[in-house]
């Protein structure tokens, strides 16, 4: 282990001074040279392509000092992506579930950007119970279908926990500026975006998962989200598949952008 400590210290050495004085030199090394090696590494493959793709997008835009929100923070994944791209840009990151926000918690002293919220978002703020689910990341405010056979061992609930729902709008308002607003709630993501008509019109790109199936009860489908966003002058500008079923697709995450910055 010694020997060959020895022998790449002196070229990773060097590798690293390059990158420190140059983002070109990183931007190859991520996307193009070590994008798998490192997408495998960091447990970020194609899973979040969506994630890269608005982070991407964003980069690249006169926005790119917009802070990120990151509503359903999960174990802290997406925000770990938001922050390699943006290590300066405020990540806020709402999450409800008490395990998750541990996780988070425990991540976010290597982030000082991060401002974690424990709250679920909807349309009114009030006070609610989540599902606990058998797979943590599927837990949701909305109860699981019995009667739907999709993901159904994952989606089994196994405890409830009380929670504390807010809005978009008593958070932020027209006047925050938003360089990606990503919604991963399970079902939920209607309701959060009902409440946040107002941040909505000063957010540059929205993307979220969308559901062509009902495995919670009174899921909206895709085409409510689609209508939803496009009344809000939000134009769809790419999608991510995720699962499928006898040739079906079954949901996806999309990318939709403003239309006043596009």
């Amino acid at each position: 282990m010694t020997l060959l400590k020895t022998i790449f210290k002196f070229p990773l050495d060097a590798l690293s001074l390059i990158l420190k004085q140059s983002n070109a030199a990183i931007y190859y090394l991520v996307n193009e040279a070590l994008k798998k090696e490192i997408a495998s590494a960091f447990k970020l493959g194609s899973a979040y392509e969506h994630i890269h793709e608005s982070c991407r997008i964003l980069k690249n835009s006169k926005y790119a000092e917009y802070q990120i929100i990151d509503i359903g923070g999960g174990q802290g994944t997406t925000a770990q992506i938001f922050s390699y791209y943006f290590p300066k840009s405020q990540i806020i990151i709402y999450e409800p579930i008490n395990l998750n926000i541990e996780a988070i918690r425990n991540k976010s002293n290597e982030y000082k950007f991060w401002e974690v919220r424990q709250k679920a978002l909807g349309d009114k703020s009030g006070k609610s119970v989540i599902n606990i689910n058998k797979r943590i990341t599927a837990s949701s405010i909305l109860e699981t279908n019995a009667n739907e056979h999709l993901y159904h061992d994952s989606l089994d609930t196994i405890d409830q926990q009380e929670i504390t729902i807010t809005t978009l709008d008593t958070e932020f308002g027209a006047e925050t500026k938003v360089g990606i607003m990503k919604l991963d709630i399970q079902g939920y993501e209607l309701a959060a975006l009902h409440g946040g008509e107002k941040t909505l019109s000063n957010t540059f790109l929205v993307v979220l998962e969308i559901n062509n199936h009902e495995s919670y009860l009174k899921t909206p489908k895709y085409y409510e989200i689609d209508a939803y966003l496009r009344f809000k002058h939000f134009s769809l500008i790419n999608i991510f598949p995720a699962n499928f079923e006898n040739h079906r697709l079954l949901d996806w995450d999309a990318l939709y952008i403003n239309d006043k910055f596009s």
